[in-house]
């Protein structure tokens, strides 16, 4: 629930030769809803090309959207510890995020939620300043928009390709969020990899060869 390109340089420098990855930051303002986000990245988009979708967590219900509503434009999606609707439970809303927001993130949080006690220090520095950067009115607007969100409809309307990365040991998006897009879904694929929330940064090179193998399938088809 970033939205910075920071987290992820190190997954994309380590990308296969056959792709050429654009990294698309979220806007640091408060937003009405994933449409207006689909919609501000949908017209930053090549107009001929046709593109692969990688949205990790929060980013997830955004690919959804551009996917139903740019048939033309997607070729393929993969989700990343994402999700369609709500991973967590609504009371959560009724804490003071943008209070809890405005404090500096804990390393032994980070490392439970998010990465792991493995992590080296550098990962946790690397992350515990990407989300500094964000406002806090915004990590709580965007925590809104999870409570809220419904792409069911969306995803009833893709008809690309989607692949699902599921980290085995994720904290935050529960195992119920892939059944949801597998029963809405059936053709959608899943991978298991072992790792935390923030699976891309933890353990990329599995990540790729996932994503690689899912392009060849979609080539092949």
């Amino acid at each position: 629930m970033h939205g910075t390109e920071g987290l992820l340089t190190d997954f994309c420098l380590l990308s296969p030769e056959r792709f050429l990855v654009v990294l698309k930051n979220l806007p640091l303002n408060i937003l009405n809803g994933y449409g207006s986000i689909a919609n501000g990245i949908a017209e930053t988009l090549p107009a001929k090309d046709k593109l692969l979708l990688i949205a990790e967590s929060f980013s997830g219900p955004i690919a959804v959207k551009m996917a139903s509503g740019y048939p033309d434009k997607i070729w393929g999606v993969v989700l990343v510890a994402s999700f369609i609707d709500p991973p967590v439970t609504s009371l959560i809303q009724r804490l003071p995020w943008k209070l809890l927001f405005s404090w500096p993130l804990p390393e032994i949080i980070c490392r439970w939620l998010l990465l792991s006690n493995e992590a080296s220090r550098r990962d946790v520095r690397k992350i515990q300043k990407s989300l500094s950067q964000i406002p806090p009115e915004v990590m709580a607007n965007r925590l809104d928009l999870i409570l809220g969100v419904d792409e069911t409809e969306s995803l009833k309307n893709v008809r690309c390709p989607l692949l699902y990365i599921q980290p085995t040991k994720d904290k935050l998006v529960p195992d119920r969020c892939w059944q949801t897009i597998k029963r809405i879904k059936p053709d959608a694929k899943c991978v298991s990899i072992d790792g935390p929330h923030f699976i891309l940064q933890r353990n990329p090179k599995e990540a790729w060869r996932h994503i690689e193998e899912f392009v060849k399938s979609i080539d092949l088809g």
